[in-house]
C-alpha cells in the first residue's frame, strides 16, 4: 500500500519547521516499512524515541536476529536487547483483554516520512515518525544525513548526497511517485513557495534531467506563474474544460 502525497509544513514544539508526508497505518505496511528498515538498513540508520526532555538516538552493531509480530506488536531483537512497539490489532492476553480505549492509545495511528528544515527553508535532516493513538511518539527512524558523517556524525567540508538513497528510495515506495516524478512535483512546490529549489531537490532532478531539461523546467514553472498573474491581475475568466 502507498500514499500519493504532497508535504504539510508544520511547526514542532522546539520550533523548528518540518515538511511531513503521511505514510499508510495499517499493520501490514508498517511491518513491512520497519522491517525493510531494520532487516537491511540496520548499518545506516539511527533509531529511538525524540521526545521533549529524551532523545533516544541508538545505533546497532548487528543485524537484528529475529522481527516477529505478536498481538499487534513487532518486536525486534538484538540479542538481548530488543524493543516492541504496537503497530496492529492489540487485544491482550485471552484472561486480561485489553479495553478498545486502551488498544487505540497502544497502536500506531500517525506514521510519517519527514525533513527538518533550516530558518531558510532548505532540509537539514531526513526520517520516519510513529505516533501512538493519543499523538505520544513511538519511534524517530533517523536515515543517513548528507551534511554528517556516516561514522562519526561530524559535519561534512562539502554534502555527500549519495547518503538520500535511502530517503529516495523510501518515498518511492511508500508514497506512490518514483523519482524523477517526485523530484518534479518538489521542484514546482519549492519554486511556487520560494521561488528557489533546494540543492537537495537540484540533486536528485540532474540524476534523471538533462542541464537543457533543467533549464526548462524553470521556464516552465516560471511561464506558469506569470500566466497566472496575468490572468489574475487582468481578472480574465477561467475557460471552461468541459468535454466536446
Amino acid at each position: 500500500m502507498s500514499i500519493a502525497v504532497r508535504p504539510q509544513r508544520l511547526v514542532d514544539e522546539d520550533g523548528a519547521t518540518v515538511e511531513v508526508f503521511a505514510l499508510p497505518t495499517d499493520g501490514a505496511s508498517l511491518e513491512e516499512l520497519l522491517r525493510d528498515l531494520f532487516e537491511n538498513h540496520w548499518r545506516e540508520i539511527t533509531f529511538g524515541p525524540l521526545i521533549q526532555g529524551a532523545a533516544w538516538e541508538l545505533r546497532t552493531a548487528q543485524a537484528p536476529e529475529k522481527i516477529k509480530m505478536f498481538d499487534g506488536y513487532l518486536t525486534v531483537t538484538f540479542g538481548v536487547p530488543h524493543f516492541h512497539i504496537c503497530i496492529g490489532e492489540h487485544k491482550g492476553p485471552h484472561n486480561n483483554p485489553v479495553s478498545p480505549e486502551l488498544a487505540h492509545h497502544r497502536r500506531t495511528a500517525r506514521a510519517e516520512l519527514y525533513r527538518r528544515l533550516s530558518r531558510s527553508g532548505t532540509p537539514i535532516s531526513w526520517g520516519l515518525r510513529l505516533f501512538n493513538g493519543k499523538g505520544e511518539q513511538q519511534i524517530t527512524v533517523l536515515l543517513p544525513n548528507p551534511f554528517l558523517h556516516p561514522e562519526t556524525d561530524k559535519i561534512l567540508k562539502l554534502p555527500n548526497w549519495s547518503r538520500l538513497a535511502l530517503w529516495d528510495s523510501l518515498r518511492a515506495r511508500w508514497l506512490g511517485l518514483p523519482e524523477p516524478d517526485q523530484a518534479l512535483v518538489d521542484a514546482a512546490d519549492e519554486l511556487h513557495a520560494d521561488a528557489n529549489i533546494t540543492a537537495e531537490t537540484w540533486r536528485r532532478l540532474s540524476d534523471h534531467l538533462t542541464a537543457g531539461k533543467l533549464v526548462e523546467l524553470l521556464l516552465l514553472v516560471g511561464n506558469y506563474h506569470l500566466s497566472a498573474y496575468v490572468a489574475n491581475g487582468a481578472g480574465l475568466a477561467v475557460e471552461s474544460a468541459g468535454e466536446g
